[in-house]
């Protein structure tokens, strides 16, 4: 809405030395990206709005969609799977400004057994809040295959130190998982360090080698398991739970 989004057009009007053409097209025609091109005309956007429930509900423009859930979610598609792009863009092995881009970049979506397109995956997203005292709160809740939310849990220990929570934490949420009979899982947690060690992406951290090896043998009763990192502001429902247990 404040045309403020980092697209091609904007690339070239800054004179950065940046892919300005579309990383979501099909290739077929090669063109600049604008906001108005990766929301609306996009071969890949295009895909996203005809499987959408509302698509003829009401036409453009844009600021008409932010009352509607499934829009949102929609965009949200087109953004996150842009930023991807962006973030397997061989500019980042290049230069020394894009750490926190590349360690993102290493993290995603982590399988841990099995393999994509092995039947309706389920998200677990999960948190921990920790405290001096070491006492420690969990939150997770699960979203079917729509995304919907279908059921929040919620658990408080002791740990000693915000990495084993956010451990104890993912570990609880698998085990949640399993006991509900979830067989395809995608978990996913807010801590980026956690997520790299299972992926085995980074220098092991000896102090958590164990919750590691628990998190993948817990794992290995899924037909389907993988671990994901979203920035916190997408995991506040575990986040909120997590914070609660230790009010």
């Amino acid at each position: 809405m404040a045309n403020a989004l980092p697209v091609g057009s904007e690339f070239l009007r800054r004179k950065m030395n940046w892919r300005s053409s579309c990383t979501l097209c099909d290739g077929s025609s090669p063109c600049v990206e604008s906001i108005s091109h990766l929301f609306r005309d996009c071969s890949f956007a295009k895909a996203l709005w005809d499987d959408m429930v509302f698509k003829n509900r009401r036409p453009w423009p844009m600021s008409a969609l932010l009352s509607i859930q499934g829009d949102i979610q929609c965009m949200k598609e087109v953004v996150c799977s842009k930023d991807a792009s962006l973030l397997r863009a061989s500019l980042l092995d290049s230069s020394p400004d894009f750490g926190l881009a590349k360690r993102i970049r290493n993290s995603f979506s982590h399988c841990i057994v099995g393999g994509p397109g092995c039947g309706n995956i389920c998200t677990v997203k999960c948190d921990a809040a920790w405290r001096d005292d070491r006492s420690a709160g969990m939150g997770w809740c699960l979203l079917d295959g729509n995304g919907i939310l279908r059921n929040t849990a919620h658990a408080r220990s002791f740990a000693p130190s915000a990495l084993h929570a956010e451990g104890h934490a993912t570990i609880m949420a698998l085990r949640w998982a399993l006991d509900e009979r979830y067989l395809h899982v995608r978990l996913v947690t807010d801590c980026l360090n956690l997520v790299l060690q299972a992926a085995g992406a980074e220098k092991p951290i000896a102090s958590i080698s164990c919750i590691i090896h628990d998190i993948k043998s817990i794992a290995s009763h899924f037909h389907c398991c993988s671990l994901s990192f979203c920035p916190r502001g997408v995991n506040r429902i575990a986040h909120n739970l997590a914070q609660r247990v230790l009010v």
